[in-house]
């Protein structure tokens, strides 16, 4: 992601700045992931100089993102949201 594609969100629970997904696709969809964390099944292409590639050298961070990569896709996480969310 182009550094002026970049957003964040300053907790002030934690004090830190959180990345917030923005602008997933990019101009290049041959060269570009469609998902944060696609690139994790190529981790070859990986960059560590890039701060969303750094992201995922960090084992507490990608241990945290996967659980709720799980959480947010499993079938009884999005039933119950369509549920809640369901006009009327």
């Amino acid at each position: 992601i182009v550094w002026h594609n970049q957003r964040f969100y300053y907790n002030p629970v934690t004090n830190l700045l959180e990345p917030i997904g923005f602008d997933g696709f990019g101009f290049e969809p041959g060269e570009r992931y469609t998902f944060l964390g696609q690139g994790l099944s190529n981790p070859d292409k990986l960059d560590p100089g890039k701060l969303y590639s750094a992201l995922f050298f960090d084992r507490a961070f990608l241990e945290k993102y996967l659980q709720y990569v799980y959480r947010f896709s499993s079938k009884d996480y999005l039933a119950d949201f369509f549920a809640s969310v369901q006009a009327g």
